[in-house]
């Protein structure tokens, strides 16, 4: 178990490099903090006020780090070049969520969670940072997003209780309406299953049959972040009750459960590789375990 002071304030967001080399994290306070896989930090940037609070993604290739940054959102790329694209819009409307879909191919998802801004699901071509439309309107704003590997799937949490899956090469996309809003969503290697943190509850989602497939029960607390394995054997889930619960695909029995001094936990990763995986709380403490 590796511990890693990685912020002085809550860590929000976690994103390995896809070689599982490097861990990035995202504090509330604006800092992005990189480290290698022995815990030494190899990069530092202090974007201030809540920049990198609630989305952090390496692009495909591994070079470029995309941050949110308020209501605009940067790329950190090698020797510490930073590029800034500004996404216009609405006011108040933060960027909440970023995925690739290619190393060009940058999906951004906006919306204050706090004011319930009005938002969107907007596709942007990089470098040149161009917005392609249509881009997907969402009038109470993205609360969480997460683009399957393959760069086909996005799947997003809006303000109103809904959870959208959109192929993007199909015309429909498929909706989920919930109990209450999700703060976190994650999707299955397959791409037919989507996990979402629902109150103290994981609500698993059935893509190919449009339906809600298990909920998930045994939590404390909110449930703040959801996982699944690159293998696609196990979902892991993070609570504010301070513990990071384990459980098994398919059949949803809970394997484990642990709690670490992180505080309430906030964030989570698998490394690319399936080696190692991170927790991330409100302590501003990044905890790594190997999984092998």
């Amino acid at each position: 178990m590796l511990r890693i002071d990685a912020s002085t304030s809550p860590v929000y967001s976690l994103a390995f490099r896809p070689d599982s080399a490097l861990l990035a994290s995202g504090g509330a306070k604006g800092e992005v903090s990189v480290t290698d896989s022995g815990g030494t930090p190899v990069g530092w940037h202090n974007l201030g006020s809540q920049a990198s609070r609630n989305a952090l993604q390496y692009a495909p290739s591994g070079d470029r780090l995309a941050v949110a940054d308020g209501v605009q959102f940067l790329e950190l790329g090698p020797d510490d070049v930073t590029q800034t694209y500004q996404t216009g819009g609405y006011a108040d409307s933060r960027v909440t969520g970023l995925g690739y879909l290619d190393d060009r191919l940058l999906v951004v998802g906006s919306g204050d969670r706090a004011l319930n801004a009005p938002g969107a699901v907007a596709l942007w071509t990089l470098p040149i940072g161009k917005r392609r439309e249509p881009a997907f309107s969402e009038p109470h704003g993205v609360r969480a997003l997460a683009v399957h590997p393959s760069g086909k799937t996005i799947v997003w949490a809006n303000g109103s209780r809904r959870v959208t899956v959109r192929n993007i090469t199909k015309p429909d996309p498929v909706h989920f309406n919930l109990a209450h809003n999700a703060a976190a969503v994650a999707v299955h290697p397959d791409g037919n299953l989507v996990a979402a943190a629902v109150g103290y509850d994981v609500a698993i989602l059935d893509v190919a049959r449009k339906q809600q497939r298990a909920t998930l029960k045994g939590h404390g607390g909110t449930v703040a972040a959801v996982a699944f394995s690159p293998d696609g054997r196990t979902l892991a889930t993070g609570s504010w009750d301070k513990t990071v619960r384990f459980w098994e695909v398919g059949t949803w029995a809970e394997r484990t459960a642990f709690k670490w001094n992180v505080g309430r936990v906030l964030a989570l990763a698998f490394a690319p590789d399936g080696t190692r995986a991170a927790a991330g709380g409100d302590t501003g403490a990044v905890l790594v375990w190997d999984l092998e």
